[in-house]
């Protein structure tokens, strides 16, 4: 019979003995908002956005495509300094004073050893490097557990946090190179290491022996490639962690290498439950996940952002969770347009920083406003929402399938009858996903079919581009010289495809058909496009690569 975890909810004495009667919650009511211009870089990365005042001007950071960091003044609405990066693999960064900003990279592809996988520059206002940081482990942990490092390779990664540096010491998650999926018997071989505190004065790593994925046992499967812990540095400066999957916190006293356990949950979603089959990708296999966790010092509280999947709930549903000092829940609300992971705590506001359109994002001025509400209503009405959005995602799959909740497995044989269309007995279809997945693999793939698009227009092979935006995914399409596909190009711009998507995946899909059967329906890692997709995709279509 098959294991699973349920994470109860949790009253706390604050609300254990009272039924709807009138709390004070905590509410986000936007100010004012900012739009600002890309510059001729164009994308950007909203999570690296910082806001800072630097010579009395109040400015916002922003990564744009990893290349440089650009400084926009609030007050005239432009960018007046920017700093080129050098290197493309920048995760986060801390910006202190002009002298002394931290550029943390990670090189998510690198097999070599966990030492070469991260790097910290120190750099000043001007993009001068002052100084870069190794990564060692200390040597009384490496020596017990070399067996372990030398199968494993750790990189040091931050995923969605911002640096944080408190008494010299940043706090790093480490990261296994090896693939691996929670629950599976490989998973348990290693009980690697998942957070260390790293010192910038030695350079030295010192993992925790004491926390290791707590309620995992084998059977209990959850997604491992995404944002599977969080932490902020709480009020007593040891880390406050957060893993996506469960209600619990966990504070490091990294002094004393203890754990103190604490809960946090939403009063909307009852559990957080496994998935049926071990995959690596992706957080969308769930229907929630618990993302940052951030300390307010200014109004001593601890928030914590739990996101629904995109992909039942559609984009923007977020709830904002709100914790005193002391770890209690206050309230929680429903707040779309706090799409950021780590939101920017300031003395007056919460800001925020999304794309506003592909000209252009914007930053939100949020103030927390305590409001004197029925509670179990509000609670109700939030419910009430999410339920309304994922009824379309239902109501969507039913003019599809037929019968939402007798469609276990979401045959895609379906979608492409009834949406697609495709007529032929014996054909092949490349799935893509614009703006999710593998973007290499994307992008080896689209330039792959742009260069041989004469020969295979010639075949029953079918390309699907599924996203958000019709005008970005057009763009791709010329860019790559697809156009002469013309009806074997499929743009999926309702989301269509992620009603039929395998485990949750994003990476490139390829699914053969043979006399109406599917014989093949394969999602593919980065590592395999080459060597295993291309040549199973003109295989089956008859063709064969000339060297």
């Amino acid at each position: 019979m098959k294991k699973h975890i349920y994470f109860l909810i949790i009253i706390t004495a604050m609300f254990s003995c009272c039924k709807n009667k009138d709390y004070n919650y905590l509410d986000l009511v936007k100010e004012k908002e900012i739009i600002l211009p890309f510059d001729e870089t164009g994308a950007y990365y909203p999570d690296y956005a910082k806001y800072v005042v630097i010579d009395n001007v109040e400015t916002i950071i922003v990564c744009f495509e990893n290349i440089k960091l650009a400084f926009y003044d609030l007050n005239k609405k432009e960018k007046y300094h920017e700093i080129k990066l050098n290197y493309n693999t920048l995760y986060d960064y801390k910006y202190i004073n002009k002298d002394s900003i931290f550029l943390f990279y990670v090189n998510q592809f690198r097999l070599d050893c966990y030492k070469d996988s991260g790097l910290l520059v120190l750099i000043d206002f001007d993009g001068n490097e002052k100084r870069k940081y190794s990564f060692n482990l200390d040597d009384e942990w490496r020596n017990a557990n070399e067996n372990m490092f030398s199968k494993t390779a750790f990189q040091p990664h931050l995923l969605a946090n911002n640096i944080e540096i408190f008494n010299n010491n940043i706090f790093f998650f480490l990261k296994r190179w090896e693939p691996y999926n929670i629950g599976t018997d490989s998973f348990f071989m290693y009980k690697s290491p998942i957070i260390a505190r790293y010192d910038i004065n030695t350079q030295k790593l010192k993992p925790s022996k004491k926390l290791w994925y707590p309620n995992i046992e084998k059977g209990i499967y959850f997604p491992s490639d995404f944002n599977i812990m969080n932490y902020c540095i709480a009020a007593d400066g040891n880390p406050l962690i957060r893993l996506y999957y469960s209600s619990n916190l966990y504070k490091w006293d990294y002094k004393k290498d203890s754990i103190i356990e604490y809960s946090l949950k939403s009063r909307v979603i009852d559990s957080i439950l496994p998935i049926e089959y071990p995959t690596s990708y992706s957080d969308n296999n769930i229907d929630a996940m618990y993302l940052s966790l951030t300390y307010d010092k200014y109004r001593e509280m601890y928030y914590s952002i739990l996101l629904l999947s995109p992909d039942k709930y559609g984009i923007g549903a977020w709830l904002f969770i709100v914790a005193d000092k002391n770890l209690n829940y206050i309230s929680e609300t429903f707040a779309p347009e706090m799409s950021n992971f780590s939101p920017i705590i300031t003395e007056k506001y919460i800001i925020n920083v999304t794309p506003n359109d592909d000209k252009s994002f914007k930053v939100c001025f949020f103030k927390p406003v305590l409001t004197n509400i029925k509670y179990d209503e509000h609670l109700q009405s939030i419910k009430d929402s999410l339920q309304n959005r994922k009824k379309k995602y239902e109501d969507r799959l039913c003019s599809i399938e037929g019968n939402y909740n007798n469609t276990k497995a979401r045959d895609i044989k379906n979608y492409f009858d009834k949406i697609i269309k495709i007529k032929e007995n014996n054909f092949t279809v490349l799935s893509l996903f614009a703006d999710e997945g593998c973007p290499p693999c994307r992008e080896e793939l689209l330039a792959f079919i742009g260069y041989n698009n004469n020969v295979l227009r010639k075949t029953p092979f079918y390309l699907i581009i599924s996203g958000n935006d019709e005008n970005e995914i057009k763009k791709t399409v010329t860019y790559y010289n697809l156009l002469n596909l013309t009806d074997r190009l499929y743009i999926d711009i309702k989301g269509d495809l992620k009603l039929f998507n395998k485990f949750g995946i994003k990476n490139p899909r390829l699914t053969i058909v043979e006399q109406g059967n599917i014989i093949s329906d394969t999602i593919y890692y980065p590592y395999n496009i080459k060597e295993t997709l291309i040549p199973n995709m003109l295989k089956s279509l008859n063709l064969e690569i000339k060297e």
